[in-house]
């Protein structure tokens, strides 16, 4: 599957070789190894996310349009 028909706002890579997309639509992922994306709904409600982030201990933080940012490991 590939990445909605949205506009993605923001790409962030993770050591864990996963790419991550902030679109309209939430956020999505695909591997390295597979260029397959996936919606990631893990703790989110569907809503845009505008910024992206990593920190330390592979910390990737969210923005979403409604002013909150999200962390997730």
């Amino acid at each position: 599957m590939g990445l909605p028909h949205a506009t993605v706002y923001a790409l962030a890579a993770r050591s864990n070789d996963h790419l991550i997309a902030g679109t309209a639509q939430g956020l999505y992922q695909a591997s390295d190894q597979d260029s397959t994306w996936q919606p990631v709904t893990a703790g989110l409600v569907r809503r845009p996310v505008l910024a992206l982030a990593t920190g330390r201990a592979d910390t990737l933080y969210a923005g979403a349009s409604e002013g909150t940012v999200y962390a997730a490991r």
